[in-house]
Formats: structure tokens, sequence, C-alpha cells
């Protein structure tokens, strides 16, 4: 089962993307905090608003985020088909002009 394999990796660049993230923005509150007024609000209002955007895309893709793998063309639908009805469905895809035009680019 490679699924899990794929999961595990899709977890660590996750968690090391919110890690990277939440640093970017440590650094600005803490340059933003020595400024001038301003530029202080300024600074900790864009720090605040990426440490809340980060968590809500973390949580969206948490809970939304599998639905992509388990759906569309390689959902467990065609995993469940034999080799001969693979074939025969992709010569059937291959058919349809738009479909060759994108395998094409």
């Amino acid at each position: 089962m490679m699924g899990g394999y794929f999961g595990g990796i899709f977890i660590f660049w996750s968690l090391l993307a919110i890690a990277l993230l939440f640093g970017f923005a440590h650094i600005i509150w803490v340059i933003s905090i020595k400024e001038s007024a301003a530029t202080k609000l300024i600074g900790q209002i864009l720090s605040i608003a990426i440490v809340v955007l980060t968590l809500i895309l973390f949580l969206y893709g948490a809970i939304y985020g599998g639905r992509m793998m388990s759906g569309g063309m390689m959902g467990p639908s065609m995993m469940r088909m034999g080799e001969k009805e693979r074939g025969e469905m992709m010569k059937e895809m291959m058919k349809s002009p738009e479909m060759r035009k994108m395998m094409n680019r």
C-alpha cells in the first residue's frame, strides 16, 4: 500500500511548511517591535494575519485535503479495475479531441 507512505510525506511537508510560515511571522513580529508606532502596528497585524491564514489553510487541508486523493480519476474505483479494463478506458479517453490536445501540451 503506497497510500500510507505518501500520506506520511504529505503530513511531513505540511508541518514543515507550517513551521516555516510561523518562523517568518515570528521574524516579522520581532522586527516590528523595534520600529515606530505605525510600522510596529502594521508589522504586528501582518504577522497575526500570516499565523491565522496558516492555521485556516492547515485545518482546511486536514479536513478536505484527503478527498483530493480518494476521488478523481485515480480513485478507489480506478484501482479496482483490472489491467485490461484500465487500458480500454484509456483508449476511450484518448479518442476525445480535448484529451489529445491536453496530452500533447
